[in-house]
């Protein structure tokens, strides 16, 4: 009996984190994503912000994650232990400064050059998440911007195949077009 790729699918718990912005970033995505594999149980709220914080132990992490954890105790039962609030503080404190900023001017820059359409929208959407546009809406002057960055960023013979479509011709949806 062979057993299943999925069930043998386990992410390791994430290390602790020091306070490091340079990889913050990768830290709490690997947090992220240690709770989206648990498919047994769904963490509450109180729950994965006090596993968040167990993983904020050593220099400017772990005091900050202690008086992140006082200051949690002293709140209104209305906002005791939210996650969505939890982790906007611990983005605000440990995010690097600019990197939405850096990441939309990167953009702009990202050309395909020799590399294959594939690998280069993959790194563009990589891109995109970070530069927080993932939730572009259809025909709106952000999709536009994006799709113009596409054009001037690709190789014109890709630009040329995807125009051609019936479908794709003046679309202003950036989905269609990643």
């Amino acid at each position: 009996m062979s057993t299943s790729p999925l069930k043998a699918f386990k992410v390791s718990k994430p290390v602790d984190f020091d306070g490091s912005k340079d990889v913050f970033m990768a830290w709490f995505h690997h947090v992220l994503m240690y709770f989206e594999s648990q498919d047994t149980v769904t963490p509450t709220p109180k729950q994965k912000v006090i596993f968040t914080m167990s993983y904020l132990k050593t220099s400017y992490a772990g005091e900050w994650a202690a008086l992140a954890y006082d200051c949690e105790k002293a709140k209104l039962l209305a906002t005791y232990w939210d996650w969505d609030i939890f982790v906007r503080e611990l983005k605000a404190a440990f995010s690097p400064i600019n990197e939405i900023c850096d990441a939309q001017e990167l953009l702009s820059m990202f050309i395909q050059g020799k590399m294959p359409i594939k690998e280069f929208l993959t790194h563009w959407m990589q891109i995109l998440v970070t530069a927080e546009y993932t939730k572009v809406k259809a025909d709106t002057s952000t999709a536009d911007h994006l799709i113009n960055i596409l054009h001037t960023n690709v190789h014109l013979d890709i630009i040329d195949l995807v125009d051609e479509e019936p479908k794709m011709y003046g679309c202003c949806d950036l989905e269609k077009w990643t």
